[in-house]
């Protein structure tokens, strides 16, 4: 079970923190190993899912919680936990001065009744970030792209109408090329889908148009297939509807 967030008062009690240098100090003894006057904390390397590239965060283990450190800098200048997620100015995880942190723009704190605290992105957050991170786009790049194609899919001219896991109508996609990034435009997740499935290759989504106009003026006659003409007379003889009469 998740133990309750440390109050200011708890914190303080036991860690010193120099905003300017960014180092953080044992006020008290806290295991036979660790004295007062000794730093506190140690580096764990965390490797991003996207990129793949390894960074390091110090984290301040005390009272059974396993702290992040820049939140436990964040707390000690300013009194409380921080309700968003603390960012690095200038992207080096190690800079813990108060002058190189910042608070995301979206709220990610979600405090039970009992005082736990959960950090879950936000679907504003996740959608602000997801296109900075893959596209380099922001939420207003989208929206314009957005307002000009009138909401609707750059291929199909129809808005989205797929539903994602939960039930909800889908956004569009952004579609870029694979080999440059370059953006292109919003699609639908169908036709999106489809050029996805057929790696961009003009000849392939061409052969099936081909495919398409071949089986067109037959498809237009409406004549079934031997199959289920016989599926069709065999559902009416019970359990073996396929055994001989």
């Amino acid at each position: 079970m998740k133990l309750p967030e440390l109050t200011y008062e708890e914190v303080n009690e036991a860690i010193a923190y120099n905003p300017d240098t960014g180092d953080f100090i044992w006020k008290k003894d806290v295991s036979n190993n660790v004295k007062a006057g000794s730093v506190a904390g140690s580096l764990k390397n965390c490797r991003h899912r996207s990129t793949g590239q390894i960074k390091s965060y110090l984290y301040i283990r005390y009272e059974g919680r396993e702290m992040v450190a820049s939140r436990v800098a964040w707390l000690l200048s300013n009194g409380e936990w921080p309700a968003q997620s603390v960012q690095f100015v200038d992207g080096n995880t190690t800079n813990l001065k108060i002058s190189n942190l910042k608070l995301s723009k979206f709220k990610s704190a979600v405090v039970s009744v009992d005082g736990r605290r959960s950090y879950k992105m936000s679907k504003d957050a996740q959608r602000h970030y997801g296109l900075k991170r893959y596209y380099g786009i922001s939420v207003a790049d989208y929206a314009e792209m957005y307002r000009s194609q009138d909401g609707k899919c750059s291929i199909c001219h129809q808005p989205e109408l797929g539903k994602d896991r939960h039930g909800n109508i889908r956004v569009l996609a952004v579609d870029h090329c694979h080999k440059t990034g370059k953006i292109r435009e919003l699609l639908c997740y169908a036709c999106n889908s489809m050029l996805g499935q057929a790696r961009d290759n003009k000849q392939t989504l061409l052969a099936a148009i081909a495919y398409l106009d071949k089986h067109e003026a037959s498809d237009n006659l409406g004549n079934p297939s031997p199959q289920t003409g016989l599926a069709d007379v065999c559902t009416d003889y019970g359990d073996n509807p396929c055994a001989e009469r």
